[in-house]
């Protein structure tokens, strides 16, 4: 099975930043988008070495011209970090949401593969962050504490021998599996799907999400072998996915907001789906690949900190 080897080579590190607040602010955008454009908006200014700037590794494609991929990616790729705001009290549905004195908050910074060498630098583009606040007024977020820890995948143990188990997929930030909920061809898959994230769909995306961020960031080069039989390895492995039945679900769609560029009051909207999806007859095998996976989020807009997912067996 040559999955493994993928998933082996994909590490990463979790982040958790505590903070606490002076006095009361208001937030017109999700926390995420906050987090995700004032961090970048410090990322141009906090120097990493032979004249570069951390915003010029995180934009710059990490696979060179030669590269089979090359091509796929050089319109736009998935980046090698995340917030991760599912947990913590900075999480809300609501437009306007407020964060208080005398209560303490919490985020994780996730860093993919190679981009844990710039743990340092992500964590000095938000002390100035921090130190410059968000909301309206723009409140300073006071530093409480910071813990890191690293993540790898632990293999498929008891679950390599194949039986049918039941599943829960609970979404705990919006999730959106196409490109645009609004906009529909009327041909994809997808669309006659309504835009419901089916298990098929969801298991796809996981498993090419996590092909892609090793990729792009493994911390091994994939070998040759793996490269070549991945296509044929990746669609045999899916094919039981079908097989899942949903047994009971309860979502809804939720749309969140962007924070406005400078000198506009145009936002961008983030929908997608929230709430629990319950499965039987899933194949065990899917089980360890998807709790590995909890750790890099799914779908859309995933650097804002939705996607993000927990399954737990029924």
């Amino acid at each position: 099975m040559i999955l493994p080897g993928v998933l082996d080579c994909l590490k990463a590190k979790r982040v958790t930043i505590r903070f606490a607040l002076e006095e009361k602010s208001h937030l017109s955008a999700t926390f995420g988008a906050y987090l995700r454009n004032g961090f970048m908006y410090f990322a141009h200014q906090v120097e990493v070495g032979g004249g570069e700037v951390l915003s010029d590794v995180l934009e710059r494609l990490p696979i060179g011209e030669g590269h089979p991929l090359y091509g796929h990616f050089k319109g736009g790729f998935p980046k090698g970090f995340f917030f991760d705001i599912s947990s913590g009290g900075t999480f809300s549905r609501k437009r306007d949401n407020y964060l208080y004195p005398g209560q303490e908050y919490s985020f994780d910074l996730v860093l993919i593969g190679r981009m844990m060498a710039y743990e340092q630098h992500f964590l000095k583009a938000l002390e100035m962050l921090m130190e410059r606040g968000v909301g309206s007024p723009m409140c300073k977020l006071v530093l409480q504490s910071v813990q890191s820890k690293e993540i790898s995948f632990n293999g498929f143990g008891e679950f390599a021998s194949e039986r049918k188990l039941g599943m829960r997929v609970e979404l705990e930030t919006p999730l959106c599996l196409v490109k645009n909920l609004g906009v529909r061809s009327r041909n994809s898959f997808q669309d006659k799907m309504n835009g419901f994230p089916s298990f098929y769909q969801f298991v796809r995306s996981v498993i090419f999400r996590m092909y892609t961020l090793n990729t792009l960031y493994g911390t091994e080069e994939v070998t040759e072998e793996i490269g070549a039989n991945i296509d044929q390895e990746l669609a045999e492995y899916l094919v039981p996915a079908c097989e899942a039945v949903l047994s009971g679900v309860s979502m809804q769609q939720v749309t969140l907001f962007n924070t406005p560029k400078k000198g506009s009051s145009k936002t961008l909207e983030f929908v997608g789906y929230m709430g629990r999806m319950d499965y039987e007859y899933v194949y065990s095998s899917y089980y360890p690949l998807l709790k590995f996976a909890e750790n890099f989020n799914v779908g859309n807009d995933i650097v804002y900190g939705l996607g993000s997912f927990k399954v737990t067996l029924l």
